[in-house]
């Protein structure tokens, strides 16, 4: 009897260490597609030429990329500071702060443009995604920005152009 007792429990020890081999190379194989998800994720972030700005409800930077510090304007961009403090995100999300997160709604597309000290015009593009837990309560924002200006001074001079043309022709 305690043979046979003892021949069942080896072949039950047997059959989950098989059980947990085949678990833990599933983990594995799991923690190698996560990894590469989240290498991709960080590639693609730091590689945008977009700002690229992630905060919580309270504001809080938790994420940004190279572009974003370019436009942080010459103050340091850190995780856990108020994106309130820098001046052009302050600007883009002034009319929206209060119902932002209430809202459920981005806003994609969005023109904004600002004057410099020198008088110069400066033009962004914006958009503004809300990030939501799994049950659907929003946890955060990502603040997409490019700069534009460069392509709206182009279609200014093309215009220019245009017009000079139609007055030489009449």
């Amino acid at each position: 009897v305690g043979v046979r007792i003892n021949h069942i429990l080896k072949k039950q020890v047997e059959e989950k260490t098989i059980e947990l081999q085949e678990a833990n190379e599933d983990l594995k194989k799991l923690v190698i597609t996560t990894r590469n998800s989240n290498e991709l994720r960080n590639c693609v972030i730091e590689n945008s030429p977009s700002a690229i700005i992630v905060f919580d409800q309270q504001f809080k930077i938790t994420l940004f990329n190279p572009s974003a510090f370019e436009l942080a304007e010459g103050k340091k961009l850190e995780s856990g500071r108020n994106i309130l403090e820098y001046e052009l995100f302050r600007e883009i999300l002034e009319s929206k702060k209060e119902m932002l997160f209430q809202s459920q709604k981005g806003y994609q597309n969005q023109e904004f443009s600002r004057q410099t000290g020198a008088g110069e015009y400066l033009y962004y593009r914006y958009n503004l995604y809300l990030l939501f837990h799994p049950d659907q309560k929003v946890r955060g924002a990502i603040l997409v920005i490019d700069d534009v200006t460069a392509e709206n001074r182009l279609k200014e001079q093309t215009i220019e152009r245009q017009k000079e043309e139609a007055l030489t022709r009449m």
